[in-house]
């Protein structure tokens, strides 16, 4: 008989990161979540109180120095072939230049850090559970099948250095695609409603937060259960500009939020007294007029205009307005992003100036 272990995944996403664990020798079982701040859904983030010490999750995103897009930041050019996907290398490029010196140089060493608080809580947890305190671990992270060989042997450096290989424990890696092929075609009980009828083939389509490779991402196998319904999502959204007369619809009422949703709006910013421009966000779903904007403002990006080489007043800048809906559980709901870029100039001349990311 085999010696019981512990089974811990970490699906350490680009937005969000989860952490499961189980007794091997309870797989009839559901896994237990490791919870941080009241959720089992932990932001990807990090920010630094010192040298040493650091916030992860929803305790960094309260810190004005909060680092997002971590897992991107890991490959050091973090480049994205052929997906045309330009505002995402802009923000990451923006996030690395004002990271401190020693991170961007080293930026395996953010998720390093990231990983070991993880880990600090993780280990903290299970402390109080007597069965499985002492059981050997073994941890599974998945990984993105697009990344290059490089940036895993990054990510096991950053694994490594967070203390993942510490107490013989045994650190190993599947990609993102398998690991839900594999749940989906081994789980029991109600996700399993979640696919066809018998013996239908069902594919599952690795769909990145910012790449899809086809010749990787897709795995096939059979299963015999019902198809998810994933309805619309409707919302409003507006940006208006500070002390301008101006008011313009991102989402409207009438349009679906939906995964992927896409637009552009052009607006006329005023400079404020630093140079700079501030476009506010407000979300509402019923349409609004200026003076009524009061306690719907979610948001406010912060436009770094002061120094473009121009002296318009106001200055013409487009915001590209990204659609996420992500659905994680049948007993959750659907969480909602909405990103925003801000570009002053046309084609290969643009330049990006802030960015936001508002939940909904």
């Amino acid at each position: 008989m085999e010696a019981a272990r512990l089974a811990v995944g970490i699906d350490f996403g680009s937005s969000k990161t989860v952490v499961s664990y189980q007794e091997s020798s309870s797989a009839h079982l559901s896994p237990h979540r490791l919870w941080l701040h009241e959720s089992p859904i932990i932001p990807s983030t990090i920010a630094y109180i010192s040298d040493d010490k650091c916030y992860i999750g929803k305790a960094a995103q309260r810190c004005s120095n909060c680092i997002y897009w971590l897992k991107h930041l890991l490959h050091e050019s973090c480049k994205i072939d052929d997906s045309g996907d330009t505002p995402i290398q802009d923000l990451v490029r923006m996030v690395r230049n004002g990271l401190p010196q020693r991170q961007r140089d080293n930026p395996y060493i953010l998720v390093a850090d990231f990983l070991r608080v993880l880990l600090h809580h993780l280990r903290a947890e299970l402390e109080c559970i007597l069965n499985l305190k002492n059981l050997p671990r073994v941890y599974t992270f998945t990984v993105p099948a697009t990344w290059s060989e490089h940036t895993r042997m990054m990510m096991r450096k950053a694994i490594q250095l967070a203390g993942f290989e510490h107490r013989n424990a045994t650190v190993c890696f599947t990609t993102e695609a398998e690991a839900v092929a594999m749940y989906a075609a081994t789980e029991r009980g109600i996700h399993m409603r979640l696919f066809s009828e018998l013996y239908d083939g069902v594919i599952v389509c690795d769909c990145g937060a910012s790449t899809i490779a086809t010749s990787k991402d897709l795995t096939a196998f059979l299963v015999d259960q019902p198809p998810p319904s994933f309805g619309y999502q409707r919302l409003t959204a507006y940006t208006t500009c500070e002390g301008q007369n101006q008011l313009a619809t991102i989402f409207n009422q009438n349009s679906s939020f939906n995964d992927g949703s896409y637009k552009e709006v052009f607006m006329d910013v005023p400079r404020t007294h630093d140079g700079d421009a501030r476009i506010m966000i407000i979300a509402s779903n019923t349409p609004v007029s200026l003076n009524q904007v009061d306690g719907l403002v979610v948001g406010t990006i912060e436009s770094k205009t002061s120094r473009m080489p121009t002296n318009l007043t106001p200055i013409p800048l487009v915001v590209e307005c990204q659609a996420t809906v992500r659905f994680e559980k049948d007993h959750l709901p659907p969480e909602r992003v909405l990103g925003l870029a801000v570009y002053y100039g046309e084609a290969f001349d643009k330049r990006l100036v802030g960015h936001m990311r508002v939940l909904m």
